[in-house]
């Protein structure tokens, strides 16, 4: 599943994003700056660099998207399901 992280070197991104690539998901993740989009391709992310107000990148990136998580929540159960079966994660619900 591919799947597109605003926030994805964020405190909360950065947790997630391992689960959801060490579950076998393709994440593309938002980037603000040179750090975050190095970071995030060290980790094996596809990046998209931009900012939430830059609503003609976010247009470009989410329709290739199964799933978005923004903010707090995940918006596809299916992923969220995927990551709980992870012997690694660090979610329980």
């Amino acid at each position: 599943m591919r799947l597109f992280v605003t926030g994805a070197s964020g405190h909360i991104g950065s947790a997630v994003v391992p689960d959801l690539l060490a579950a076998g998901h393709r994440v593309v993740g938002l980037a603000r700056s040179d750090a975050s989009a190095t970071a995030l391709t060290a980790a094996g992310v596809e990046v998209r660099r931009g900012s939430l107000d830059d609503l003609d990148g976010l247009r470009e990136a989410a329709p290739d998207a199964d799933a978005v998580r923004a903010s707090k929540r995940m918006f596809c159960r299916a992923a969220r399901a995927s990551i709980q079966r992870t012997p690694s994660s660090s979610r329980r619900e």
